[in-house]
């Protein structure tokens, strides 16, 4: 997870063969893993698997390590409230599993939305217990904020709710029977995600915000442009730049972010959108000449992705 965290943020230092040797010692004790006792460690030596190769620039494996996930967590009991194992043990050990398995709920349906695939879990086979909205005797996951120091603001919550509303975005869009909806059905399915998506924005703190969040020195400086309206902070990247190996970075870290910006902010649209709209245009130009020319991968990648987030608002604002 560390290592996941840690190139995500693009620390130059950290060198690559040394996240191979990493990952390649992870998965040389997956097979003893899977073939032994179903237990809790072994869940969760698989979902810390899953978080790292969400970090690398290929998720398959991460796709599959999901599935075995949710299988593990199915025979182990702990998406039911009344499995045995949660009558057979302590509060705090079932607050425990209750939060591995809400971990694997949500990455399932991260992974579920990028690759546009079903989820695996089933919202009908679920009877535990909600992440909680007001701490109790454990509060981690909570935070405090200047708007409100108490009770506290639970991040893992706003992890699972999201985690909801993206489950419902496939049945509502991408599901073989929303194929089969008419016209005025899919834009009131869309109209009832902005909604959504809208309504669980409201109940993030100002502080929070990814609009704040960007603001701030240390986000700002690992992570430029990625919230807010970023046209005025890439532009210099993209004036004047030549279509070379140089500029690949910037190219394409602009693009990713100008195209993230315009999901996180569908419902606010304003003077700069426009201006948006050119950047993204001229940096896909750029890149996809770029990608023409040294058939590089990763810039393939990047502009597939691009084209998933702008498919995404246009359903967004369709």
């Amino acid at each position: 997870m560390a290592i996941a965290q840690y190139c995500s943020f693009g620390h130059a230092s950290f060198s690559v063969g040394s996240v191979s040797d990493c990952l390649n010692k992870a998965q040389s004790a997956l097979t003893e893993i899977l073939m032994g006792d179903v237990e809790l460690a072994n869940l969760q030596v698989v979902l810390g698997l899953v978080i790292v190769f969400q970090g690398t620039s290929d998720i398959r494996p991460a796709v599959f390590l999901i599935s075995t996930a949710l299988r593990l967590c199915q025979v182990l009991g702990i998406h039911r409230s009344d499995s045995d194992l949660y009558g057979e043990t302590t509060s705090r050990k079932a607050l425990q599993l209750r939060r591995v398995f809400w971990i694997a709920y949500i990455l399932d349906r991260d992974i579920a939305m990028r690759i546009r695939q079903a989820p695996i879990q089933q919202d009908t086979d679920i009877s535990i217990e909600f992440p909680p909205k007001e701490p109790d005797d454990d509060a981690a996951g909570f935070v405090s904020t200047p708007e409100m120091c108490q009770p506290g603001f639970n991040v893992f919550r706003a992890y699972f709710e999201l985690s909801q509303i993206q489950g419902y975005v496939y049945d509502a869009l991408l599901s073989v029977r929303s194929q089969q909806l008419s016209p005025g059905e899919r834009a009131a399915n869309c109209q009832a995600i902005r909604l959504l998506l809208k309504d669980w924005k409201g109940r993030i703190p100002a502080t929070l915000s990814a609009q704040a969040l960007s603001q701030t020195q240390t986000f700002e400086t690992k992570v430029p442009h990625s919230f807010g309206k970023s046209s005025f902070l890439i532009r210099p990247h993209f004036d004047n730049a030549q279509p070379s190996r140089m500029n690949i970075c910037p190219y394409a870290s602009g693009l990713v972010c100008l195209s993230a910006n315009s999901i996180i902010n569908f419902d606010h649209r304003d003077s700069l959108e426009e201006q948006d709209r050119r950047l993204k245009s001229e940096a896909v130009n750029v890149l996809g000449e770029m990608a023409r020319q040294t058939k590089h991968k990763t810039l393939t990648k990047v502009l597939e992705a691009v084209m998933e987030l702008d498919s995404q608002y246009q359903l967004m604002t369709a």
